[in-house]
């Protein structure tokens, strides 16, 4: 994190947060491959992998007096869309979204939890000491 004080009564900063790519749940001996096959002989679709990401977060503080400040802060500034979990599976829906009735037909896939989008926060905070 860096933080700077423009001025006694404003203070900026900002932070990067980066992450290295990461194996799913499920796919802890790292073998699989997208277009492969599992050790059940099933086609894998997905890649068993999440790649690295960075992302950049800002926030400011203006000191209005010694007890009060007005504050705002960006998270993910760049809108990136990113994973940061996820896990192997099986997929009982074709792309169109219908259901496969027969378990053979069922394709292997990654299943990840996206990261949250651009969120903006501002607010006043007050200081009783």
């Amino acid at each position: 994190m860096l933080e700077y004080q423009l001025n006694k009564q404003w203070d900026i900063g900002g932070n990067v947060v980066v992450a290295s790519g990461s194996f799913l749940h499920g796919d802890e001996n790292n073998a699989n491959r997208a277009g492969g096959t599992n050790g059940q002989g099933a086609f894998i679709e997905g890649t068993g992998w999440i790649p690295g990401y960075a992302v950049i977060n800002l926030q400011s503080t203006y000191h209005i007096s010694k007890r009060a400040e007005v504050f705002a802060r960006i998270v993910n500034l760049l809108n990136k869309e990113y994973s940061t979990a996820g896990f192997l599976t099986t997929n009982s829906f074709n792309p169109y979204g219908s259901f496969r009735a027969d378990p053979n037909d069922w394709s292997n896939e990654n299943a990840v939890s996206p990261a949250p989008p651009r969120a903006i926060w501002a607010g006043v905070r007050v200081h009783y000491r």
